[in-house]
């Protein structure tokens, strides 16, 4: 799946779900890096990026009282929008707080 040089960064907006936080950190180790926002941070929209072959930008659009999360989003495959999308994540990255072992 992953190249073995590959690092995965993951900004979350707070820690509640501490449980899929540790069985991602025992499958991928010290490829992870974690970075989150404070309990008082939420949000709706989720973006991934894969290198510079494609990003997804999603946003959730079902009411939060329901089990699943419901997202729409675009896959861009243009490098010019997978440069914007990574651009914004590394402002977040910044913004964000490591996070810290519990």
């Amino acid at each position: 799946f992953l190249e073995l040089d590959t690092k995965i960064q993951l900004i979350i907006d707070n820690t509640t779900n501490m449980d899929a936080i540790k069985k991602l950190t025992e499958v991928y180790g010290d490829k992870l890096e974690i970075r989150s926002f404070t309990e008082d941070v939420t949000g709706t929209m989720r973006n991934f990026v894969f290198g510079k072959e494609i990003a997804v930008n999603g946003i959730k659009i079902l009411p939060e009282s329901n089990d699943e999360p419901s997202y729409i989003g675009t896959a861009y495959v243009n490098l010019q929008d997978i440069e914007a999308l990574d651009d914004k994540f590394k402002s977040l990255w910044d913004l964000a707080k490591p996070l810290k072992s519990k």
